[in-house]
């Protein structure tokens, strides 16, 4: 009788006991993958904070981040960040597409850690093959995580391209102001400079001056005086010098530094077509399939 009592007894102190325990470890787990979605937050925000500022996604290890001047990320077990380098994306119609980076920012599940090899070569997106590897230039979405984000280069290229366009464009708008507000009468002859009434725009100095059909191009700082103007160092208003050039007396004429550099610092070009054309020209920052730079531009023709 004491006996099957104790059996019994025993029996469900063992359940009671290993109840508690898996209790246990199921708050462990709990807890793990709470740190490590905490720390997933502050690490988004300051990879999204130097890809903003850097134009760039940071190192795959991550060690760009403290020495560039960022807060340094330390990721638990859980966590994964991964960088790939040049993908290429096709596009219909002979199009080229864009070549771009991706990268993610994830946290596992305490009870199914994967190899970054296994993570990072099966894809959860809809429609997509789930041995779609991380490295293709097909979509990607991370599987059996508990939190992820992920950054492709290519997904803002539209915007930037905006941003630019607009910045070009407002700079355009001052050489439009000025012909607006001057108006004069002459007819330019060759060379451009020998007549002061013709409207003429700002040549850069070569073969232009003899040739002014010639499509010479400067960059907009050294056109105007500031050849060695970085973008990190300009600050405040530059008075128009047209130092390296001719053209008509330009002395109202002001330039911020969203004139000279483009949202992501790189400078603008300006390209003299002819007496009565000109244009401004950026990159966009980023590569075209075959790997060649993009640039846009815009024309002001009088």
């Amino acid at each position: 009788m004491f006996a099957i009592f104790n059996i019994v007894l025993m029996t469900v102190l063992g359940a009671l006991l290993a109840a508690a325990a898996l209790r246990a470890g199921d708050q462990t787990e709990i807890f793990r993958v709470q740190r490590a979605q905490q720390g997933f937050v502050a690490g988004k925000a300051i990879i999204d904070a130097y890809y903003y500022e850097k134009n760039i996604l940071p190192d795959g290890n991550l060690s760009n981040l403290r020495s560039d001047g960022y807060a340094p990320l330390s990721l638990s077990e859980l966590a994964l960040y991964s960088k790939q380098l040049g993908l290429t994306e096709a596009v219909n119609s002979g199009e080229l597409g864009w070549t771009y980076d991706r990268a993610v920012l994830a946290v596992q599940r305490a009870s199914n850690i994967r190899t970054a090899t296994t993570f990072l070569n099966q894809s959860a997106c809809p429609g997509v093959s789930a041995t779609t590897a991380f490295a293709s230039s097909k979509s990607w979405c991370p599987t059996d995580v508990v939190i992820s984000q992920t950054w492709e280069t290519r997904a803002d290229m539209a915007l930037r391209t905006a941003k630019i366009r607009t910045s070009l464009q407002r700079t355009m708008q001052k050489f439009a102001d000025y012909y607006s507000e001057h108006p004069s009468t002459g007819t330019c002859v060759i060379p451009v400079n020998t007549n002061s009434t013709c409207k003429k725009f700002p040549q850069p100095g070569g073969t232009a001056a003899a040739n002014p059909g010639t499509d010479t191009s400067i960059e907009l700082r050294a056109l105007v005086g500031q050849a060695t103007l970085t973008s990190a160092a300009c600050t405040g208003v530059y008075a128009n010098q047209f130092a390296t050039g001719t053209g008509d007396n330009y002395t109202y004429m002001t330039w911020d530094c969203s004139d000279l550099f483009t949202p992501y610092g790189q400078p603008v070009t300006y390209q003299f077509k002819s007496t009565a054309e000109i244009r401004l020209a950026a990159p966009v920052g980023a590569l075209d399939q075959t790997g060649a730079a993009t640039s846009i531009g815009v024309n002001f023709t009088l």
